[in-house]
């Protein structure tokens, strides 16, 4: 047997450097996470311009993402695992 799972999720982020997400799936194992994101990265004043973000502490029920500097706006993250058994 061979199990996917696979989920995203848009996450609203207000002036913060770091955020911890819950995952809405079940995973049997780590999964994988991706992250990219959505806001005033290029907005004058906003200091966002070389953002970076980074995945930190990935179980099987949430994962918190640190950025380079406070970050305002959505983190978008996909989260893969798989189970074969």
């Amino acid at each position: 047997m061979k199990t996917q799972i696979y989920e995203g999720q848009r996450v609203s982020v207000s002036d913060s450097i770091t955020k911890t997400v819950s995952f809405n799936e079940r995973h049997e194992t780590i999964p994988y996470v991706t992250v990219t994101l959505e806001g005033a990265l290029s907005e004058p004043g906003t200091n966002q311009q070389n953002l970076v973000a980074v995945v930190n502490d990935v179980n099987q029920t949430d994962v918190r993402i640190d950025f380079s500097t406070n970050f305002t706006g959505y983190l978008h993250i996909h989260a893969f695992s798989r189970v074969v058994g």
